[in-house]
């Protein structure tokens, strides 16, 4: 009986010791995913990040590209209005002539 008992006690040894190592192999793969968690989490805060600065930039540049056409609109404007004051500038001269040649 003595002998059940010892083997059976190995036994419980034995198996005690086969759970000892995976709690030991648990716990690495645990820190494992811990660390690629933790990597993840910083991967995605500088993704955020990037986007926040990406989102800014392309604010800036929307609204420079609404400045350059509100001025060249202007410009535009300004150009015609010219264009037109110097036809009338030179119909008029035009007619002076034709006037003073009559």
């Amino acid at each position: 009986e003595l002998e059940s008992y010892q083997k059976c006690a190995a036994e419980s040894i034995d198996m005690l010791e086969e759970s000892k190592q995976d709690i030991v192999t648990l716990k690495m793969s645990l820190a494992a995913s811990q660390k690629a968690c933790q990597d993840v989490q910083a991967e995605a805060e500088a993704l955020r990040r990037h986007l926040a600065d990406a989102q800014a930039e392309l604010a800036r540049l929307q609204k420079k590209h609404q400045e350059l056409l509100e001025s060249s609109q202007q410009e535009r404007g300004h150009a015609e209005a010219s264009a037109i004051a110097e036809r009338q500038r030179l119909e008029e001269e035009l007619k002076a002539l034709r006037d003073r040649e009559a």
